[in-house]
């Protein structure tokens, strides 16, 4: 009968004599099998089970995993080559220690015990088997913001992950609901999503690992992707130590919440209602027509102006980029001096300015000191610090006006201030008549003429001489 125990008697007998000796050996019968247990909850490491009824026609639950050489159940570690037996009104079994996404085969058979229950007469087939898998856990996902653009983004893990599944799944929503989704096997670890991805859009990003008949605990994100490039800004007013950038609404194509700007500069400083770090300035969209000045600029200095639009911290890909010169710097008039001179020229120079210039408008306003004559202008443009007045009239005094200026790309030219100086040195005069007739004009009536010293035989003429007398 199973289940059962008997007592057997066994002595020696020769020719049909019994000795006087026996021993008694216990013998436990194998029970039958009956099937209480079911799979009441699996983790990424448990299978738990329950069972719903008690038999009175075994005594012992014995659990077997097969595909494992030690595994715990309620806390006790067990062996493969050992039973492993529970007392039968023990409710629930939780074999733990598992390996996540793994398949897991578990036998019940029932059991009695002898040898004051450390060995067992067990059922001698199976009496019930649960085959399944682990829930799977997730690798070491990341979404780089590197990979995130207008309209699509990346999701990957590491190549070297140890974490066992058979695909994994990635499910994007937006405000509205649901937006696409991709499976991948556990073979590649990178997903392009780009069905449907819109620019400056906020997204919620699920991912599950998968199993046969489990998945993981998924893990949300939240992306955004990257505005459209834009060119929201236009170059305004440049002087010496500022650039004015404009941001005009009609501009704003496209989505984006706030404009970052950065100058390749330190010591720039920025006037204007935004959030300020070392070279760089972030301001909300406007909704008006508005100005950034950047000021603390040297004079003469190619400055690179980034600008970028952003939505939830993520910049547009590509920025608008301005290159601007500030306007270069004036000569100083207290370092103008005269080089050489001759009757017919005036040679001068100046010291160079700081920074980048592309030039000098210089303008020379004479006047000749003969009678009859007009001032005369001379104009060039030099690249040198130093230019020449031809063709004087000896004696002739000038005044110097000198520009800077500085050719700025597509933007134009920019221009430092006029400085005006009057030259403290004449061209030569000339040192006889005959050297000066040549530009001379007929003289007119002597001025202020006047007698003194009127006597009975003479009289002393006087009058006014020229300021410059030019060989007169």
């Amino acid at each position: 009968m199973p289940a059962q125990r008997y007592n057997i008697v066994v002595s020696l007998s020769k020719n049909g004599v019994p000795s006087n000796e026996s021993e008694t050996v216990a013998v436990v019968t194998a029970p039958n099998c009956e099937h209480a247990w079911n799979i009441k909850s699996v983790t990424e490491t448990t299978f738990r089970f329950y069972q719903n009824s008690t038999f009175d026609s075994f005594e012992f639950t014995a659990i077997e995993v097969p595909t494992l050489a030690t595994f715990t159940v309620n806390g006790h570690i067990c062996y493969q080559a050992q039973t492993c037996a529970f007392p039968k009104n023990v409710s629930e079994l939780e074999v733990s220690d598992l390996v996540s996404g793994s398949q897991c085969g578990f036998s019940f058979k029932t059991a009695m015990g002898k040898m004051s229950n450390t060995r067992y007469a067990v059922s001698s087939t199976a009496c019930q088997t649960f085959t399944g898998y682990t829930v799977p856990e997730l690798p070491d996902i990341d979404i780089p913001n590197d990979t995130i653009t207008a309209s699509s983004f990346m999701v990957q893990f590491a190549t070297n992950s140890t974490k066992k599944f058979f695909e994994w799944r990635v499910d994007v929503y937006n405000e509205a609901g649901f937006v696409t989704n991709m499976i991948k096997s556990n073979t590649t670890n990178k997903m392009n999503i780009s069905d449907h991805i819109n620019p400056a859009t906020t997204y919620r990003v699920s991912l599950v690992t998968l199993v046969p008949g489990q998945r993981s605990t998924p893990r949300n994100w939240t992306i955004y992707t990257r505005p459209l490039d834009l060119s929201p800004a236009l170059l305004g007013n440049v002087s010496t130590n500022t650039i004015t950038l404009t941001f005009e609404t009609w501009r704003f194509n496209v989505s984006f919440t706030h404009i970052t700007v950065l100058v390749n500069y330190s010591n720039a400083e920025f006037n204007g209602q935004c959030n300020t770090t070392v070279m760089s300035c972030t301001f909300a969209k406007p909704t008006n027509k508005s100005e950034l000045h950047l000021s603390n600029l040297t004079p003469g200095t190619l400055y690179s102006i980034r600008i970028f639009t952003e939505f939830g911290g993520m910049e547009s890909k590509e920025p608008q980029t301005i290159l601007s010169y500030t306007a270069p710097n004036s000569i100083s008039k207290e370092n103008v001096a005269i080089m050489e001179k001759t009757t017919r020229l005036l040679k001068t120079t100046w010291l160079s300015v700081n920074g980048s210039i592309s030039g000098y408008i210089v303008m020379f306003t004479c006047q000749s000191p003969n009678f009859n004559t007009y001032t005369q202008s001379f104009n060039s443009t030099v690249t040198e610090n130093e230019a020449t007045v031809d063709g004087l009239d000896p004696g002739t005094f000038c005044f110097l006006a000198v520009q800077t200026y500085l050719m700025n790309g597509n933007v134009g030219t920019l221009y430092g201030e006029v400085v005006t100086n009057e030259l403290p040195e004449s061209s030569i005069e000339a040192g006889n008549r005959q050297v000066s007739t040549t530009r001379l004009t007929a003289p007119e009536n002597v001025h202020n003429l006047r007698s003194t010293n009127v006597t009975s035989n003479s009289k002393t003429l006087q009058w006014s001489l020229p300021s410059i007398r030019n060989g007169v």
